[in-house]
């Protein structure tokens, strides 16, 4: 996935010189190509997260497209002061790629577990965030990024799930059996969805749902035609990917069951592999398992 951000970006600067590429002193061995290629237009601004947001607001009052890079937690929660009072309320054309959201960083501990940052942003006016779950989701969205104006924010790993090309950046057909159950997953962790069904039996329908601000009627149809939702993500309960689906159900009146597989609203305080903490924590393919099981015994 982080690839795909270093060849989109050498992309639009072949396109244009009002494309701004700021870091926070990160991507050091992955984005030289960005740096060589930007030249003065690719500036370090140090540990200084705060100061990249303000710095980049800036340089978008002066018609500048600047894409901002960090670890998801850094660019986030550490700016949310400055994101909402001069990215968004501004409306300025500030776009936030991350890397390292949920607990991609899991032996690095809290500091560097992103559990919140969809709740936190998406409750931003202006502010469009995209969770994509491959490389093909990234390059989409990417594009829609440099066709649009405006902060957006986006939620990614080193690499993505696998699975067919998708052509959304609302929501994407993962698999498709016919099933009365599908699962409904935002970001990487859809692998974990796939794996389920390689494994097993019980197939279950998978979506993968890339953004939190449009097209919702289109998530809304999707819904109405199953009997349960498992919603699937690598965030807190509240304010993400469950929150969202239980808005849209309240608004369309739909009657399809949503359950959650997410965080219970808690700190992570163990420390392991990704693999590892989303076994701990039952948002893996095994706890689907058990969850399907339950909702086929009735």
């Amino acid at each position: 996935m982080r690839s795909t951000i270093i060849n989109k970006l050498l992309e639009f600067n072949k396109k244009s010189n009002d494309i701004m590429f700021i870091t926070a002193d990160l991507g050091f061995g992955a984005f030289e190509p960005v740096f060589e290629a930007f030249g003065n237009r690719s500036i370090n601004v140090g540990i200084a997260e705060q100061n990249m947001i303000l710095f980049a607001s800036g340089l978008a009052l002066n018609h500048k497209k600047v894409f901002c890079y960090s670890i998801a937690t850094f660019p986030s929660l550490r700016c949310l002061e400055q994101i909402r009072n001069d990215t968004c309320y501004h409306n300025l054309d500030v776009n936030i790629l991350n890397v390292g959201t949920g607990v991609e960083y899991g032996p690095l501990g809290i500091t560097h577990h992103s559990t919140e940052d969809v709740a936190c942003l998406r409750a931003i006016p202006n502010m469009k965030v995209y969770t994509p779950s491959c490389k093909e989701e990234v390059a989409l969205v990417m594009d829609e990024i440099y066709s649009c104006g405006g902060p957006s924010y986006m939620r990614m790993n080193k690499s993505g799930a696998t699975f067919n090309s998708p052509t959304n950046t609302t929501i994407n057909v993962v698999e498709n059996h016919k099933s009365k159950v599908a699962i409904i997953a935002s970001g990487t962790i859809l692998q974990e969805a796939i794996d389920y069904n390689s494994e097993n039996d019980n197939k279950v329908d998978i979506y993968s749902l890339v953004n939190y601000f449009k097209n919702s009627d289109m998530i809304a149809n999707i819904m109405k035609q199953y009997d349960t939702i498992i919603s699937l993500e690598e965030h807190q309960l509240t304010g993400g990917l469950y929150s969202y689906l239980c808005e849209i159900k309240n608004a369309f009146g739909i009657e399809t069951k949503i359950i959650p597989l997410a965080f219970h609203n808690e700190f992570t305080c163990v420390v392991g592999k990704q693999k590892e903490l989303r076994k701990h924590y039952k948002i893996d393919k095994n706890k689907i398992k058990k969850v399907v099981e339950k909702i086929n015994k009735g």
